[in-house]
């Protein structure tokens, strides 16, 4: 899902789905968190797993929880019972385990299921040259294939480790880890007996066959917008409101409302910060709270706005506007008072909804395989492009990747 490194960056994104938003997750997360412990390890993971030649490794981080592998509910084989694999996502693995509620607190009990969640390299702790792992000579370990090699040999190390080599591993992810999840299944079907692959893109990257899969370059901005609508009938309309009111107001009043750090966060229009956040808080729609993050984002927000109109509507003011606009803001990007907030920088506002090419791993990762031909027509008027987005990924990466 999306939560991922939203709450270190604020300025990810891109919990994009095929037919659904990530807000489907919820199919793998129910009501309860994932507050079963578990331990943290670590395996000298293989660094490049298509070069023979290559011996190097990297501290590749995965969470284990083996409370209910306790022979509850054996199989015919005489496996105790079957693992449960999170094949990880575009975050810190720890904020996934503490949002995955269907896995740790529902399947895991029932099933007697070893859970085994790695983290995706380059995210979190999985960082395969530390503090320089972001350098563009070495981003190049960071593609898909190697991520899906990541998780075949961690399953091999814990069947090996657990004895657990006749025990069937079922796989669930959602958004891009539903992807992976997919691929995973396809890729090595020896390894994973099944897979449940919530919101995967894949649909999406079939350009060829959009109309097959019932998607066009809205469908995500759709989605976002179904989902304010269901949350609020006049919410919309409240949004849109609202973000005139950003557009007409003098940009001082923005910034200092806001709590921005500089004018340029006001590019390319003065309510893209409040887009931005509007854009992402249905990928983390969760029906409990995960802090800084309310249960039910959408229907806060909604709630939000709607009584800021109501009150505008009888005094006139439009101050109450903006400053609506601004508690949302402040939630989004985690403002604490403590210091202004600063431009996503590039890559983030104006870019493809739900965010696309930019600096960082899942910008990089944007740049080389996930490009996303996303556009708006709702909250903001956006039409894709493929030369605006290989125009972020040579000045972001200086030329050395084209998506």
């Amino acid at each position: 899902m999306c939560i991922r490194d939203r709450y270190q960056r604020r300025v990810r994104g891109s919990c994009t789905a095929f037919t659904m938003l990530s807000v489907v997750l919820l199919a793998l997360a129910l009501p309860s968190l994932g507050t079963q412990p578990y331990h943290e390890l670590f395996h000298s993971q293989t660094l490049d797993h298509f070069d023979p030649s290559s011996s190097s490794v990297w501290p590749h981080r995965y969470l284990l929880n083996n409370n209910s592998w306790d022979g509850r509910n054996p199989l015919s084989n005489g496996c105790k019972g079957p693992i449960l694999l999170y094949t990880g996502n575009e975050g810190d693995i720890t904020a996934f385990w503490d949002s995955n509620g269907f896995m740790i607190e529902e399947l895991a009990p029932k099933w007697g299921g070893l859970l085994v969640f790695p983290e995706e390299r380059y995210y979190g702790k999985s960082l395969p040259f530390g503090a320089r792992s972001f350098e563009p000579r070495n981003l190049r370990f960071l593609t898909t294939a190697q991520v899906l090699e990541d998780i075949v040999e961690i399953i091999a190390l814990v069947k090996q480790q657990y004895q657990a080599q006749n025990c069937p591993v079922i796989a669930f992810g959602g958004s891009y880890g539903g992807t992976l999840t997919a691929l995973l299944r396809a890729a090595h079907p020896s390894t994973v007996a099944g897979g449940l692959a919530a919101s995967s893109e894949l649909g999406y990257y079939d350009v060829e066959r959009w109309s097959e899969h019932g998607v066009d370059e809205f469908t995500f901005e759709d989605i976002v917008i179904r989902d304010y609508q269901s949350a609020h009938p006049q919410c919309v309309d409240s949004i849109l409101q609202v973000s005139q009111a950003l557009e007409q107001a003098e940009p001082k009043t923005v910034v200092d409302t806001l709590h921005l750090c500089t004018t340029h966060a006001l590019n390319p229009h003065q309510s893209s910060m409040l887009t931005y956040a509007l854009e992402n808080f249905p990928q983390m729609d969760y029906p409990y709270p995960i802090p800084p993050m309310p249960a039910k984002p959408v229907n806060h927000t909604c709630s939000v706005l709607v009584h800021a109109t109501q009150q505008f509507s009888n005094s006139g003011d439009p101050h109450i506007l903006i400053k609506a606009a601004a508690e949302l803001t402040d939630l989004f990007f985690g403002y604490d008072g403590s210091t202004c907030i600063a431009s996503p920088g590039i890559g983030g506002l104006g870019n493809t909804p739900g965010d696309g090419p930019g600096p960082g791993a899942w910008g990089f990762q944007s740049c080389t395989e996930t490009l996303h031909q996303f556009s708006a027509h709702t909250l903001r008027a956006y039409d894709w492009t493929y030369n605006s987005s290989a125009s972020i990924c040579g000045s972001v990466y200086n030329g050395t990747v084209q998506p």
